[in-house]
């Protein structure tokens, strides 16, 4: 479970963070920290409450390595405050760890990037996660499937209502600093329709809709599904059966909303 923090705002939650998030302010204003509720809003914190200094995540919603380090927590149920930052936010990574580059992990005021060290940081001497098999079949279909997936996905990425793009220089920003491929929307049709049938073929890598490899969850699935959750923001993709599952299985596990919501 975790809290959510968009700019002075904070949403708490465990369905629909990033829905209620992308629709709330953002900035680089203080954050305050909210009581928990139950009943609506208004309740007072416990004196334990207050004195809980829970891992502090600071990520963008659209990042698949940011996503990795959420799968992490909520796959070992433990509780954490996320932050969303605007995208054209360099200040506050730059305080933290030098450089605007996130996902950023802080732990009783210290901070460290690099979402696979942010995940055995969070895995510790209790890890719950399997070991990366070293298949390479599904490397492979994503390494031949990026462009596509890219054609599709970053023309819709700044116009969704995610936190990180609350803001004209926050879009702005990430339209600097990406291709956004945006002569590609008018030949959208012709690219679900590649792409739609590639979904097959991975779909026949799937051991299951509970993890990608045998032996259940593990990195294999923390490296697959934020790519499959990024298919979600494309009207029109089509997830075959047994990936649609894991989709929605590992969204629920994870308490990481998919993009339906705001898919165009």
């Amino acid at each position: 479970m975790a809290s959510c923090f968009v700019g002075s705002v904070s949403l708490k939650g465990r369905v629909g963070v990033s829905r209620a998030c992308g629709r709330g302010g953002v900035g680089r204003t203080s954050v305050v920290r909210m009581a928990t509720t139950t009943t609506g809003w208004g309740r007072t914190a416990t004196e334990e409450e207050l004195k809980t200094e829970l891992p502090k995540l600071f990520v963008y919603d659209h990042c698949p390595y940011c996503v990795k380090c959420r799968m992490a927590f909520g796959l070992r149920g433990e509780k954490y405050d996320l932050y969303f930052l605007a995208n054209d936010d360099a200040v506050t990574p730059t305080k933290m760890i030098g450089k605007k580059v996130l996902p950023i992990l802080s732990v009783s005021g210290d901070a460290m990037g690099e979402s696979m060290d942010i995940i055995a940081k969070i895995e510790g001497d209790s890890p719950v996660l399997k070991p990366a098999t070293g298949r390479t079949d599904v490397k492979e279909w994503l390494a031949k499937t990026t462009d596509t997936q890219r054609m599709l996905t970053r023309p819709r990425l700044a116009k969704t209502p995610l936190a990180e793009f609350q803001t004209k220089s926050s879009r702005e920003t990430y339209a600097k600093n990406h291709k956004t491929y945006d002569e590609m929307l008018p030949k959208t049709d012709e690219l679900l329709a590649s792409f739609n049938e590639s979904l097959k073929e991975l779909e026949d890598m799937m051991d299951s809709d509970e993890s990608v490899s045998p032996g259940g969850i593990g990195y294999d699935d923390i490296e697959l599904f934020p790519r499959v959750r990024g298919y979600t923001m494309v009207k029109g993709v089509v997830l075959p059966p047994k990936l649609k599952a894991y989709a929605e299985k590992m969204s629920e596990r994870c308490d990481i909303p998919l993009f339906y919501y705001c898919a165009s």
